[in-house]
């Protein structure tokens, strides 16, 4: 059901991405966190009325390369929405249920990144006139907007952008497009997101950069696929707080297809020429309170 269920000895920073001791009340006696990478359930402790969470939905899957030489590399695949120190209210005694979200699989040769799954709360420890319908950490689907696409004969595949907030790599003819970075700061929770890199085109043509998060020790995905010569390879996912995305593949038969992506909610990389993307990496849900 989780991986984590510890309580800190004190008031305390709550690991590397946590919240500082200025977010806890006085006279609390310490922190619990638990973290969800499948579904399950907890009962909400007494004289808990609110909690915090960190989490995301899953990735959606890169983009395969066309299915000839010459021709494009896949689109590297968006990253969900990642959320960090997102505040909520909770009811004391009631179940939360939490669904994280799957990754999406990579597409196959020609064919666009399969969408994911969204990461879901629910159930009577929330307020339902707050969250009716529950919380729902949305993931990466699939179309356009989030899923790597395939390369064509004579383009590379469009990277993934973040949703409504763009950051996927352009189509070209050339080499891959890079993705964006978008940092977005809402009420009570932040999202570090980026964008998937473009194919390259048909010819000798990389594909581009899928943009990460910059904590997780670089800014971009290291890895985008080479051309052969004669067919561009797939451009590496985008990742976010919480995941990397998946390496670009390289061109031709010899080739190699898009990587999967690393942590949680990340893009997959896509597929060179000839080869298929990379899946995409699941959704969690690490929930805190103070004790």
């Amino acid at each position: 059901m989780t991986d984590r269920d510890t309580v800190s000895a004190s008031i305390a920073v709550l690991g590397a991405n946590g919240w500082s001791v200025n977010n806890l009340a006085a006279g609390k006696s310490g922190v619990q966190h638990r973290r969800f990478t499948g579904i399950g359930s907890i009962v909400v402790p007494p004289n808990v009325f609110e909690m915090w969470l960190d989490g995301c939905g899953g990735g959606a899957g890169g983009g395969g390369g066309h299915s000839a030489a010459p021709g494009g590399g896949g689109g590297g695949a968006g990253a969900a929405y990642h959320f960090s120190k997102m505040l909520f209210q909770v009811i004391p005694g009631g179940t939360l249920t939490i669904n994280p979200g799957a990754g999406g699989a990579g597409g196959a040769v020609g064919s666009p990144g399969g969408g994911a799954g969204h990461t879901t709360i629910t159930g009577t420890g929330l307020d339902p006139i707050m969250y009716p319908s529950g919380i729902t950490l949305v993931a990466s689907t699939t179309g356009t907007n989030f899923s790597g696409q395939p390369g064509t004969v004579t383009n590379g595949g469009a990277g993934g952008a973040v949703g409504a907030l763009a950051g996927g790599g352009a189509t070209t003819t050339g080499a891959g497009t890079n993705g964006t970075r978008i940092e977005c700061h809402l009420p009570g929770a932040s999202t570090f997101v980026g964008g998937g890199g473009s194919g390259g085109g048909a010819g000798n043509f990389s594909g581009g950069v899928g943009i990460s998060n910059s904590t997780l020790g670089s800014v971009a995905s290291p890895i985008t696929g080479l051309s052969n010569g004669t067919a561009g390879g797939g451009g590496s996912g985008g990742g976010g707080t919480w995941g990397r995305g998946g390496a670009g593949g390289n061109a031709g038969a010899g080739g190699t297809p898009g990587g999967a992506a690393n942590g949680y909610g990340a893009g997959g990389g896509g597929g060179g020429a000839l080869q298929p993307g990379g899946n995409g990496s699941p959704g969690f849900v690490e929930l805190s309170w103070q004790a």
